[in-house]
């Protein structure tokens, strides 16, 4: 329990001392931002165009793309959890405790 809050109090201070170099920056003026117009690689919000082609930003292939990723996430979260199922009720039967039902 000590040592537990040790580490919270410890963490707390790397967090807080972490954000000592940001407050002795010199503040920047947002007017100074605002007269000089960057350019950016990231485009403005409502500025796209809508997908034409399947393969575009937002088109029907990353849309696939993202579903199958996150299906092959699930999978392997599925195999996990059986593999550890199983293996927990291995060891129970080799100890000899009566196996738990599954939730």
């Amino acid at each position: 329990m000590r040592r537990t809050l040790t580490l919270i109090l410890l963490a707390a201070v790397l967090v807080l001392a972490g954000g000592l170099p940001a407050l002795a920056q010199e503040p920047s003026s947002p007017t100074t931002l605002a007269e000089q117009e960057m350019p950016g690689i990231i485009p403005k919000p409502n500025t796209g165009r809508k997908p034409e082609q399947p393969g575009d930003r937002g088109g029907a292939l990353q849309t696939v793309t993202f579903l199958v990723i996150m299906g092959g996430v699930a999978v392997v979260g599925v195999v996990i959890a059986r593999s550890t199922a199983r293996t927990t009720r291995a060891r129970m039967a080799a100890s000899g405790e009566p196996p738990r039902p599954l939730r």
